[in-house]
């Protein structure tokens, strides 16, 4: 069943309508702790919004409607928290958002901007890159915007006496490990089309899950290593699909997700 969308009415002009469609929303939203969800990002015209998308019951829910670019949207571990990228106050600052909606709180400092927001894996810590410095620094801070800290320098290298497990794997940037760490997926150009490959083994002997027109991003796992989150150009425009990993890695059934004009990027399974 293709998706519908709700548009959460903006601030000026709400009717009751809007009003009991919001709540409702919000309520629907806290409901989700325990179904299928992705949040990503998506926009018509200029301006990307969050949305989250019940794979189960086929149900999506715009997070955020700001005149600002919202992007790189972040589960916390626990799926409580929404972390994301925006430069709705002028500079590209890390957000944090109750992952049910409301208001986002800026949880780094103004006048710099940063990139790639992740989780410790404790969720203890929201990490992010600095763009305005040496590649590979790297700051923490907690998701209310207190203790704010350096625990990376130039290239990555650690800050002595400060230990952050962040789970990441370098060079593991254009690919990723099933949660079992018995799959590794990736995006690779074979036979004439882009396609989403899955190997135990070594790239050699990947064999194809799904086409998907053209290079987009990596794919990311459902928690239970179950399905596979992607974007896919097949139809055209890129949409957010999914698809079904058989424990003998062999591709299950194809799920598209989204099926509007819109552009769709930057997956994210909820924990």
């Amino acid at each position: 069943m293709l998706l519908t969308r709700w548009v959460l009415a903006g601030a000026a002009g709400i009717s009751v309508v809007g009003l009991l469609l919001v709540s409702g929303a919000r309520w629907i939203g806290a409901q989700w702790r325990d179904s299928h969800e992705i949040a990503f990002v998506s926009y018509e015209n200029i301006y990307p919004d969050i949305y989250i998308t019940d794979t189960a019951n086929g149900v999506t829910l715009q997070l955020t409607d700001h005149e600002g670019y919202d992007s790189a949207p972040v589960w916390s571990p626990d799926g409580r928290w929404l972390a994301f990228i925006s430069d709705r106050e002028g500079d590209f600052s890390a957000y944090v958002m109750d992952a049910a909606g409301g208001d986002p709180r800026r949880v780094t400092p103004a006048d710099r901007d940063f990139a790639a927001p992740r989780w410790s894996r404790d969720g203890q810590r929201l990490l992010v890159f600095a763009l305005d410095e040496a590649p590979g620094v790297m700051y923490a801070v907690h998701p209310d915007g207190s203790d704010w800290q350096q625990v990376t320098q130039a290239f990555g290298e650690p800050i002595t006496g400060i230990v952050m497990d962040v789970g990441v794997e370098p060079g593991q940037i254009h690919s990723t490990i099933s949660p079992d760490g018995r799959w590794t997926l990736f995006l690779t150009y074979r036979d004439q089309g882009w396609g989403l490959y899955i190997t135990d083994t070594d790239r050699a002997n990947a064999r194809l899950l799904s086409l998907v027109g053209r290079y987009s991003e990596p794919p990311v796992w459902s928690p239970d290593g179950d399905r596979v989150a992607y974007i896919s150009f097949t139809a055209g425009r890129p949409d957010l699909y999914s698809i079904g990993v058989n424990p003998d890695g062999s591709g299950g059934a194809v799920q598209r997700l989204t099926d509007t004009r819109a552009i769709d990027s930057a997956p994210s399974w909820r924990p």
